[in-house]
């Protein structure tokens, strides 16, 4: 009986404390009474503050009986920080002048308050504060069970689970942690939404959660949580603003780059040798882009990369319209697209198919200069042509790109050679020379059509005075 009477000796304390600040309890505010059972083994547990704060809460009808009993009893941790907040938050209620509806139930009260206490029971949990609970209850998707945080959407809770995230279950009324995602995934109680059973899995770092719910149901959330686990980002109080710079940063920006076609060796085949310059006299393999931007884009839909892509190509095309066949490049965080826009739309391409080598440059490049050189590039019936024992020696799956590379170098050398007398034959020079006598004769022809009919007017008018007079 020793602690009734200290219960006895605490009671009268307040109420002489109580009855000193002329303050009493209205008749009408209703007070629950632990049974006898339940008294008796309160009584003869050890005192302390921790109990008083209980019993308060208990009787102004925030938690129930099992939970007082369960909390002095069993607890080897002191909270009293947790109910103290716990006890304030219920007496700041009485005081507040804001809507009921804002405030939280009892029985949320009571999941709060067991939550701190159950992450303090077991060292292999994360520890959780009082306030720190009332964050977690304000969450989506997110319940307490007898103080457990437990996950409700089970797409949500399968892509912690892939991410790596802990889960336990209850057991014989242990803590028994699973350490095997697939039952995890597979866990009938998960799938059926039975949050009530002790088998459904609850958080082991349910502070987590806080940060995962902030971007959970945002745009390209989901993604961010999987781009946070590869590139080790914490999940910590800088989670969302991490989220928005891969938002801003990744998802929504891309570089876009286009290439021109510059010759035209390879026929309908979309290969690198027709858009690639020429760097000291040599096509080189490394492409430069003719124009590039940085495009980002503004959308409020979770649209796929695919789609995303496409947007903001369609930017690009806004400010630099494509010509028919030109290659547009396009970098996504780290992936890589390529294009070739014909007929107004965008073909995608095979990256390896594009730079694939479809012939034998160097060797058809050789038999080239061979015939410039000794002057065998000739034209025979509008077709150009080189000699049969030289043609013989490219491959047959490689004539067409020799044919073409033929041609190219033969305009070219024509056009040079209207530019510079010294790489003209006679033959042209003589033909350069008589067009220019012809130009010449011509000017002179109308110089001096000019010159008599000027002649031919002035004697008319010497003509006519003479008459006059």
């Amino acid at each position: 009986m020793g602690e009734q009477n200290k219960i006895r000796t605490m009671m009268y304390r307040y109420a002489v404390i109580a009855q000193v600040y002329g303050a009493a309890i209205s008749a009408d505010v209703e007070v629950k009474k632990l049974s006898p059972q339940t008294v008796k083994l309160i009584c003869g547990a050890e005192h302390r503050e921790t109990a008083d704060r209980l019993l308060f809460l208990f009787g102004a009808g925030v938690i129930d009986e099992e939970t007082v009993l369960r909390l002095i009893k069993t607890l080897k941790t002191d909270f009293l920080d947790d109910i103290a907040a716990a006890e304030k938050k219920v007496t700041d209620y009485e005081l507040a002048e804001d809507d009921p509806a804002d405030r939280l139930s009892y029985p949320d009260i009571q999941n709060i308050l067991l939550c701190a206490a159950n992450s303090k029971r077991n060292p292999a949990l994360q520890p959780v504060s009082f306030d720190e609970a009332v964050s977690l209850a304000g969450l989506r998707h997110i319940a307490f069970v007898d103080g457990m945080v437990k996950v409700t959407d089970y797409e949500y809770f399968k892509l912690l689970v892939e991410l790596g995230e802990k889960f336990a279950n209850i057991k014989d009324e242990n803590i028994r942690f699973e350490d095997n995602p697939e039952n995890l995934i597979n866990n009938e109680d998960v799938k059926n939404g039975d949050i009530q059973s002790a088998y459904y899995p609850f958080a082991v770092n349910p502070l987590r959660l806080i940060h995962y719910s902030a971007v959970w149901d945002k745009l390209f959330g989901k993604e961010f949580f999987r781009y946070a686990k590869e590139n080790s980002i914490l999940v910590d109080g800088d989670f969302s603003k991490r989220y928005e710079e891969y938002v801003r940063k990744i998802k929504l920006h891309f570089t876009v780059r286009s290439y021109d076609r510059k010759r035209h060796i390879c026929g309908d085949c979309v290969n690198w040798f027709d858009y690639s310059a020429v760097v000291g006299g040599i096509i080189s393999r490394t492409l430069t882009a003719d124009r590039g931007r940085s495009v980002d884009l503004d959308v409020n839909e979770n649209y796929p990369d695919k789609e995303l892509v496409q947007k903001a190509v369609e930017k690009f095309k806004g400010i630099y319209e494509p010509l028919e066949r030109t290659i547009i490049e396009v970098f996504h965080g780290s992936s890589r697209y390529l294009f070739v826009y014909r007929n107004k739309q965008l073909i995608p391409l095979d990256d390896t198919d594009f730079h694939r080598l479809l012939f034998d440059f160097d060797k058809i490049w050789s038999i080239i200069q061979k015939c410039s050189r000794g002057h065998k590039i000739k034209m025979v019936n509008d077709k150009i042509v080189i000699p049969a024992e030289l043609w013989n020696e490219i491959e047959p799956s490689q004539r067409e790109y020799a044919d073409n590379l033929i041609k190219e170098q033969y305009l070219l050398m024509k056009e040079q050679r209207k530019s510079n007398k010294l790489l003209q034959t006679l033959g042209e020079l003589k033909k350069s020379a008589e067009e220019e006598r012809a130009k010449i004769d011509g000017d002179n022809a109308v110089k001096d059509e000019r010159q008599k009919a000027i002649a031919e007017k002035a004697a008319n008018r010497k003509a006519s005075t003479e008459d006059k007079k």
